[in-house]
């Protein structure tokens, strides 16, 4: 893996940092101020409190031939097809970094 190709934070909006809610947490976070994407498809917070900083999105790249190992290595490797891109939570992304 290219570490130079990842990317610190995904914001790919000025105002908006991407997240990745597990499903069974989505209606707690909402109290947080988490919005839905319905274009990309990604939930989004604009601002980035403690509670919403574990689901942070982050982009990560990810060789094809590649994606089944990672996927089971990193539990939180998700492939978002509007921004073509795959994404990790940060707990995942440091131990990529390793």
């Amino acid at each position: 893996m290219d570490l130079k190709k990842i990317s610190y934070y995904f914001k790919m909006e000025k105002e908006r940092t991407y997240l990745l809610v597990p499903f069974d947490l989505k209606d707690e976070l909402k109290k947080e101020g988490i919005k839905w994407d319905a274009e990309k498809k990604l939930w989004y917070c604009i601002e980035t409190t403690e509670t919403l900083k574990p689901y942070v999105a982050f982009v990560v790249d990810v060789e094809y031939d590649e994606k089944d190992e990672m996927k089971k290595k990193y539990k939180s490797l998700k492939w978002n097809s509007s921004f073509k891109s795959w994404l990790v939570l940060g707990e995942d992304f440091e131990k990529m970094k390793k």
